[in-house]
């Protein structure tokens, strides 16, 4: 397998685990805002807020893989 097949590969790998998550902080939202409504604020909706933050910190971090595996086929 030449570089390129595997930097395409892992782009494509991190391109979904990004959607993946992304889909999970949405679902997560959308029971925190239910749980908002009900006035259901609990140790379970604070640990969903953390959840959410570290998340976010796992989309940004891929969006950032995916930015430098593309720059790196760029070079190549």
């Amino acid at each position: 397998m030449s570089k390129l097949d595997a930097k395409k590969e892992t782009i494509s790998f991190l391109t979904k685990l990004f959607f993946v998550l992304v889909g999970v902080i949405v679902v997560a939202l959308s029971e925190l805002i239910s749980m908002l409504k009900s006035d259901d604020i609990s140790f379970i909706f604070w640990l969903g807020i953390v959840s959410i933050f570290i998340l976010s910190f796992g989309c940004l971090s891929t969006f950032k893989h995916i930015q430098k595996n593309i720059k790196e086929i760029e070079e190549l």
